[in-house]
């Protein structure tokens, strides 16, 4: 019972500092997720190695692009560390044609038989988060089988108005 209550307390002190992204706020987005990465990584004492791959430069990101970015790779880090069983995860962020591009990838069990297959529509309320904060910006997110093994959630989000 005492883990259980532990561990509800850290969820809801992770959901607390999530509302309000302060990290977001004074490092920006490259440096958050570096920061957070190491969070996770060290919270799984290396089980779960989280590896973030960015640009040399980010250009200037309209702030809800960033938060957006931000609460997605969490949000997919997060179900990586309690789902996947991976021992890596990956993500990658670049810019492309007027979008900020995501994927997270791990080298985990995968979707249940019956997952969700990319291009689907996700079932789970933080596989439909993701997709709804790519969505009101004008963009998508999808989460599917990896190349090789594993998970994949891949979103894009576009810099300017949706047209």
């Amino acid at each position: 019972m005492e883990t259980e209550v532990k561990g509800s307390l850290a969820d809801v002190k992770r959901l607390v500092a999530d509302l309000r992204p302060t990290t977001l706020e004074q490092l920006g987005l490259a440096e958050a997720l570096r920061r957070y990465a190491e969070t996770v990584t060290q919270r799984s004492e290396g089980a779960l190695k989280v590896r973030i791959e960015l640009p040399d430069v980010l250009p200037v990101l309209p702030s809800a692009v960033e938060v957006a970015a931000y609460r997605i790779v969490l949000e997919a880090v997060t179900n990586v560390a309690r789902h996947a069983g991976a021992s890596q995860c990956t993500v990658a962020v670049t810019v492309t044609d007027g979008s900020l591009c995501l994927a997270v990838t791990d080298n985990g069990c995968g979707l249940p038989p019956g997952g969700q297959a990319s291009g689907h529509r996700p079932q789970g309320l933080g596989l439909r988060s993701m997709a709804e904060r790519a969505t009101e910006l004008g963009g998508r997110c999808t989460v599917g089988a990896a190349r090789d093994r594993g998970t994949r959630v891949a979103a894009t989000i576009p810099l300017g108005p949706a047209r």
